[in-house]
């Protein structure tokens, strides 16, 4: 599978996290060449009364410091928010499955 593949399930397996848990999403779309994040940080966006959530969505690798500290500014510029890291573990490379999270509140 190639990379955008791991991705793109990634994602949707977010989303129908988030789903289950009330939320109205919304995943950054795609143009051919081009990825379109939410605010150049984001693939998700999560809605439900009193919540915003946006969520970058990685697979098997947590990311480098830069996407961290983009994130941590984009929260003191906008605090009102919830920003999150959810990075999907496979096992057979983590020896387990499931999501890691990383909160910016």
């Amino acid at each position: 599978m190639s990379s955008r593949g791991k991705g793109n399930a990634s994602e949707l397996k977010c989303q129908k996290f988030l789903e289950a848990e009330g939320f109205l999403v919304q995943r950054a779309g795609y143009r051919r060449f081009q990825q379109n994040d939410f605010f150049n940080l984001f693939d998700v966006m999560a809605i439900k009364p009193g919540i915003t959530l946006f969520v970058q969505v990685k697979t098997n690798a947590k990311p480098g410091r830069k996407v961290f500290q983009d994130i941590a500014d984009f929260m003191q510029k906008y605090p009102q928010f919830d920003a999150e890291i959810w990075i999907w573990c496979e096992k057979r490379r983590t020896g387990r499955t499931g999501w890691r999270k990383f909160q910016f509140n």
